[in-house]
């Protein structure tokens, strides 16, 4: 059980032991209550019995006589009514003593968790569907600022023509036309170029390149994604990763790329920037399959719900 849930449970526990203590006074109280009316009452009437009394001894007249009668017999209906409260004190001692009285909290108190119980559940759900937009702006943003990244990455490749645009503008024709293939793609590039940047291209994705066939089927799935509206660099950036090393130790690449102007230090720092990104990324992807994203999200909303409950 998480620290935040053990704080939860404590604070439910301690409104229930709260209502506990409130039913047991009220109890208490009301028992007190009626003991003294009765003290005060019994009094009232021995005191009011001895004042008539002597009233009667002093006062012979027939009017002082008519009026001493009349409070005697108010005097006995106020005893009938004080009798009547005793019994009713003595109906509340025995249902204390048979515990009916016990029985009435005890069903209060069922109540009051019943109620405790709903409170958490409902505290469950707000703490839930605050994690789960957590979460969702959580992937937005590392999403967008993946395909930000990944895109300055893909547009400084062509700029230095590490990678010419001819490669891209190629493939999103045979994607127009529908009509990809990867063989006819590399052919009808090679056609568009010549001298030594046909040589250099030859080198990096020519039929007999070990990394043409990856980075053309890279870029083509990646722009296949961006012809149906969706802004993801994965599958070229995947493939520009794989063959990073092997690129930047191909001292026959490199020499045909200073040929073409391209400067082997740029080109290496681009490769590197590539795999700065992807290990980056990889390092996310396994926080959110792991579950360790959604475990710290979970805990920040929890955290979030306690202190509105607190306030």
């Amino acid at each position: 059980m998480s620290q935040a849930l053990q704080s939860l449970n404590a604070i439910l526990k301690y409104k229930q032991e709260r209502e506990r203590q409130k039913i047991d006074k009220s109890l208490a109280m009301l028992d007190m209550g009626r003991r003294l009316q009765q003290e005060e009452r019994e009094a009232a009437f021995q005191s009011q019995t001895m004042s008539l009394r002597d009233a009667q001894e002093r006062r012979a007249t027939a009017a002082e006589k008519a009026s001493i009668q009349e409070q005697e017999q108010n005097l006995r209906i106020r005893n009938l009514q004080e009798r009547k409260l005793n019994v009713e004190i003595d109906e509340l001692n025995k249902a204390v003593v048979s515990g009916e009285v016990d029985k009435k909290r005890e069903l209060s108190i069922q109540i009051l968790e019943e109620d405790l119980k709903q409170e958490k559940l409902q505290t469950e759900v707000a703490i839930s569907e605050k994690a789960e937009k957590a979460f969702d702006e959580y992937k937005f943003v590392v999403e967008s600022d993946y395909f930000n990244k990944t895109e300055n990455i893909i547009n400084n490749f062509q700029q230095q023509k590490i990678i010419p645009s001819v490669v891209f503008s190629k493939i999103q024709t045979s994607l127009a036309n529908q009509d990809f293939e990867i063989d006819k793609v590399r052919d009808n590039i090679l056609q568009t170029v010549e001298g030594d940047e046909k040589k250099y291209l030859n080198k990096l994705i020519g039929k007999n390149s070990k990394y043409g066939d990856a980075l053309l089927v890279g870029i083509h799935s990646s722009e296949l994604l961006t012809s149906k509206g969706l802004k993801d660099n994965k599958f070229i950036m995947d493939a520009l990763d794989n063959i990073s090393g092997s690129i930047a130790n191909d001292s026959d690449l490199l020499q045909l790329a200073a040929n073409l102007g391209i400067d082997s230090d740029g080109l290496r720092k681009n490769l590197l920037a590539v795999q700065q990104i992807q290990n980056e990324k990889q390092r996310i992807d396994n926080s959110i399959f792991t579950g360790e994203i959604q475990e710290a999200i979970d805990n920040i909303a929890r955290n979030d719900v306690n202190k509105e409950i607190m306030n």
